[in-house]
């Protein structure tokens, strides 16, 4: 009987570590807000415009927060460091929101006044998207072209 009561022990405390590990494991990565005094990684400007931030969380959480769209894409195309981006985040034009890049239609526009000038901005629901560009005579895009253009 005590043998097989520490059988038991040894079982359940097996059980019980394997699931501190997986509670333990991170999920996806999940974007950082900005703080008043987060500075662009690339142009060094205080991040004054929160709907027009975006940010890239690389493989060890750490997150890269920009003030214009298009310094992270400069960033993102030019770095010498390949390790894999875990995310890719930009604020929602209206709602000022996280959004993954992948998953926001953008407008680009000379019209359009950004931080740095890049003239692009995110937008969570396509149509939203649509009407802005029509109103600054831009053109909607994906992430991909977008990043064809900086």
């Amino acid at each position: 009987m005590r043998d097989s009561l520490s059988i038991r022990q040894s079982w359940i405390l097996s059980f019980l570590a394997g699931l501190s590990f997986v509670a333990c494991s991170p999920g996806p990565p999940i974007p950082v807000d900005i703080a008043p005094e987060d500075m662009c990684q690339r142009c060094k400007m205080v991040i004054s415009e929160k709907r027009l931030a975006a940010e890239f969380i690389d493989q060890d959480g750490l997150a890269f927060k920009f003030d214009d769209i298009s310094c992270m894409v400069h960033v993102l195309k030019n770095r010498s460091d390949r390790r894999p981006i875990a995310a890719v985040f930009v604020t929602d034009f209206d709602t000022g929101g996280w959004i993954r890049a992948g998953e926001a239609s953008f407008i680009r526009s000379d019209r359009l006044k950004t931080p740095m000038g890049g003239g692009a901005a995110a937008f969570k629901d396509h149509s939203k998207a649509e009407t802005a560009a029509a109103g600054y005579q831009g053109r909607v895009m994906r992430f991909d072209e977008l990043e064809k253009v900086f």
